[in-house]
């Protein structure tokens, strides 16, 4: 008799890990991102945008650029290494302030759970 118990999945070799959102995880994001745009169910948008914002990326409009088919813009350091000239530069510090960016993702969080809950209570108030 086996009494080793049985690994989580997330713990298994080839798993996607802990850090990974699950489908569940991915579905109920893209279904509060519907709701917080006014539709009743998600789009496969949606989940791409879900599963872009749990896997750590928070921008909804990045997303839509890249399925668009915009190119991004080489970064000092590509356009650096392509030049033909080898001057030295000094690297530029932080393109981006820390806190700046934690306080945008805190304000995106924030009007995305009001727009999920002024749903939800619409749904609540329709149903009455």
């Amino acid at each position: 008799m086996n009494t080793t118990p049985a690994l989580p999945t997330r713990l298994k070799a080839g798993a996607p890990g802990l850090g990974y959102p699950s489908q569940v995880e991915v579905e109920q994001r893209a279904k509060e991102l519907a709701w917080s745009d006014g539709r009743e169910s998600f789009t496969d948008l949606d989940l791409a945008h879900a599963e872009t914002e749990l896997a750590g990326g928070n921008s909804r409009t990045g997303a839509a650029d890249d399925e668009a088919g915009f190119e991004r813009e080489p970064t000092q350091e590509e356009v650096w290494e392509q030049s033909e000239n080898s001057v030295e530069a000094t690297p530029v510090e932080e393109e981006g302030n820390v806190g700046e960016e934690l306080i945008e993702q805190g304000l995106a969080e924030a009007d995305h759970n009001s727009r999920v809950v002024a749903a939800e209570k619409s749904t609540k108030d329709a149903r009455r």
